[in-house]
């Protein structure tokens, strides 16, 4: 073999090497292939890099979001009219609420999925479960890069630029996917022994360092998602397109309408007289006992006690404000709505201290203001003066009698008295005449009540006794009250069992009437008397049981136009609703907050781009069906087998033989039979090593990779441009892979092996 000397012109080698390393000659091999490019290999080695970690992970999340846009219900699918107050929530308060917030809900925005929390939690954690496992696979694809680089590096022969053994153990360690013990291995080498790291060592860390750090940020992410996402109790709106009749509105049409004529009416039995008759009055009767009656009594009076019909009366408050209205028995928690309905509103204040100052002992009567006169032993209506008198039998004294009455103004001040109506043949002939005070529509109405042993002497309350506006004497106790009441229609939002909106509009004078009117009729008819006799002595009644005069007075108007709305129920007929939503109320559902959601699909997806970006990258630049077979190399097996394909430490001139190798690769292609081989024709020396390259004077050893007789890439170590074999960092690789057992059953001989 000739010796390889300096100054080369083709291989650029400046002296020979052959003297220093005291070689003797073997037999010398002949290098006549290229390394072998088996694309299918190369192929199947990346798309199962691919597929081992995207599939899995693509699989898990195409299910869970399946799963939670399947499932998902709207957080609001009813009408905005019928949107619930308490909808919006106040932000936290203070940073550490915000974080625990944040911690335990995932924020305030989240789906609401009508699905098993626990199923959807569980599916996001498969991923987790397995991410572990496919670094490996991840870092396989990496291995096409990095063997690209070392086989490029080896073809120049510069030995500058290639990883020396101790690094390429780093780079082993790296690729194959250990994970924080790799990373901190190559840091420690690093800075601890500050030695600059060779690529393609340092772009592997980083790659590495990315994937165990989207590794670590993935599960954390899960987990977070597991926490905040649990199961909450709503109800579930949907809209209807049927609807029911919980309004209430003037009964105007049909067979048996009562207000044909509006909330006025002036048909009856030789009706001659020109005045306001409410339509809630029925005027038809064929005996003077029963010539006045309310409009359908029996709901009335059911009404009036607080017993279950059709219709039912609700109170809602506007500040200090009260209003009574009509709403449906059928009313619950499983439908919302938007109904209409009249209602009434009355509010009173005490003047017992005013009428005192006209009180006159001897005839017993108080004169309140210009309109507005008591006198307590006329029967009543005294029609000489329009003043009433409550006491309906002139023979009872003022100690046994227990009165109370009501006489409507023009006025708040109660100036004014309106007049008396008279008939002589209001229901026909032989009824005899009729009186009655005139109704005048107003909106709102103003009138004055009073009330005499309401309550009796031994029920009397003792903060009640000592307040100034009520009247005491020895022989018991009266009080007066200065009223307004107010008629509107209400049109309310029903949600959830409660009223949500509540809008009052006034309505016509005439429609007002309508409340009041019946209560200036009070003594007609016997019949009628009776009604409100006992109409105005419960309101006295209930309202006699408070402790203080305002007290007192509010309670009464609360009392009057509950009653006033009972006796008008005859008049009014259901109406439908406005709008309506069905209500499925208390359904468990899965509150999946969207901030972990987003966050674990974005990284999901970041992982996925990545490993397919590798992918593309490595069958793009790394010619892969020739790097495919020096990257299997890239690990302790296949550096193991490397050394035993090769036994004998061997040399060579590592530029020239390279040279010549893509020499004869030149000439295969001009047609030349490659193994038509002629004896002038240069074959690469090659040469028994007897000195490592660590021994050599001012050598580094790296290890690149040189081309072999059967087409492949081995790896070699250099030193000052010579080839030499892994034999030193193959033993070290090898036995400690034994030793942990990691070679199946060749791990004893080889943890044996000297």
């Amino acid at each position: 073999m000739a010796d390889i000397k300096e100054g080369d012109a083709k291989t650029g080698v400046k002296a020979s090497v052959e003297p220093l390393l005291g070689a003797s000659s073997i037999e010398e091999p002949v290098i006549s292939q290229r390394p072998n490019r088996d694309v299918k290999n190369a192929i199947w080695a990346i798309v199962t890099g691919v597929a081992l970690p995207c599939i899995p992970i693509i699989v898990v999340l195409v299910l869970l979001i399946y799963l939670i846009y399947k499932h998902k219900l709207d957080l609001w699918s009813g009408y905005v009219e019928l949107l619930p107050s308490g909808t919006i929530t106040n932000a936290s308060n203070g940073a550490l609420s915000a974080l625990s917030d944040l911690r335990h809900n995932g924020g305030k925005a989240a789906y609401i999925v009508q699905y098993n929390p626990s199923t959807l939690t569980t599916i996001a954690s498969w991923t987790s479960r397995i991410i572990p496992y496919l670094t490996s696979s991840i870092m396989a694809l990496v291995a096409f890069f990095a063997a690209r680089y070392l086989v490029q590096q080896s073809k120049r022969g510069d030995d500058a630029v290639l990883p020396n053994p101790e690094q390429l153990t780093l780079l082993i360690g790296l690729l194959g996917g250990s994970g924080v013990d790799s990373i901190k291995d190559t840091l420690f080498h690093r800075w601890l022994k500050k030695e600059r790291l060779i690529h393609p060592v340092p772009a592997v860390f980083w790659v590495l360092l990315f994937i165990t750090f989207l590794n670590i940020l993935i599960p954390a992410v899960d987990t977070w998602f597991g926490i905040a996402t649990h199961p909450i109790t709503i109800d579930i709106l949907s809209n209807t397109t049927t609807k029911q009749n919980f309004g209430r509105q003037l009964y105007t049409q049909g067979e048996n309408a009562t207000c044909t004529n509006g909330p006025r009416t002036n048909t009856s039995f030789n009706w001659g007289i020109n005045t306001y008759w409410p339509c809630s009055i029925l005027l038809a009767g064929k005996s003077l006992e029963n010539l006045v009656a309310v409009q359908d009594p029996t709901d009335s009076t059911l009404l009036q006690l607080g017993l279950p019909t059709s219709t039912k009366l609700s109170n809602y408050s506007v500040g200090s404000t009260h209003w009574i209205f009509y709403t449906d028995s059928k009313m619950g928690r499983s439908l919302d709505f938007i109904a209409s309905a009249p209602a009434v509103s009355t509010q009173c204040r005490p003047m017992t201290r005013l009428c005192e100052q006209g009180y006159n002992n001897e005839t017993f009567t108080y004169d309140c203001t210009s309109g507005f006169r008591i006198n307590m032993t006329s029967p009543w209506p005294y029609t000489l003066s329009n003043e009433t008198a409550p006491i309906d039998d002139p023979s009872l004294s003022l100690s046994e009698a227990t009165l109370t009455g009501i006489a409507f103004g023009s006025d708040a001040e109660l100036s004014t008295t309106p007049g008396l109506v008279q008939n002589a043949s209001l229901g026909g002939t032989g009824f005899g005449p009729i009186t009655w005070p005139e109704i005048i529509p107003s909106n709102p109405a103003y009138f004055g009540t009073w009330a005499r042993n309401y309550p009796g002497l031994l029920s009397i309350s003792d903060e009640l006794v000592t307040d100034p506006e009520l009247d005491y004497s020895g022989s018991g106790v009266q009080w007066f009250l200065n009223c307004t009441t107010t008629v509107a229609n209400v049109t309310y939002a029903w949600t959830n069992g409660s009223i949500q909106s509540f809008n009052t509009e006034l309505v016509s004078p005439e429609m007002a009437a309508l409340f009041t009117g019946p209560f200036s009729l009070i003594g007609l008819t016997e019949g009628y008397k009776d009604v409100l006799k006992s109409t105005m002595s419960t309101i006295a009644r209930t309202a006699a049981l408070s402790d203080t005069m305002d007290q007192l007075a509010n309670t009464w108007a609360l009392e009057f136009s509950r009653n006033a709305m009972a006796l008008s129920i005859g008049a009014f007929t259901p109406l439908q609703t406005v709008l309506e939503q069905q209500r499925t109320q208390a359904v468990i559902v899965t509150r999946v907050p969207l901030g972990p959601l987003f966050l674990l699909i974005a990284l999901k997806l970041v992982y996925v781009v990545a490993v397919i970006g590798l992918a593309i990258g490595a069958y793009a630049f790394t010619h892969p069906s020739e790097t495919e077979v020096v990257k299997e190399q890239l690990s302790t097996k296949g550096l193991a087998a490397a050394h035993f394909d090769q036994p004998q430490l061997l040399q060579s001139n590592a530029v020239k033989a390279t040279q010549e190798h893509f020499d004869r690769h030149i000439n295969k292609r001009s047609d030349r039979d490659p193994g038509s081989s002629t004896a002038d024709e240069p074959k690469p020396g090659i040469s028994r090593a007897k000195t490592l390259p660590r021994d050599l004077d001012g050598g580094k050893a790296r290890v690149g990779l040189a081309p072999d007789p059967e087409g492949t890439w081995k790896f070699i170590m250099l030193a000052n441009g010579v080839w030499h074999s892994i034999e030193p960092i193959v033993k070290t690789f090898a036995v400690n892979e034994a030793k942990a057992g990691n070679l199946g059953g060749a791990s004893g001989i080889i943890a044996g092996w000297k």
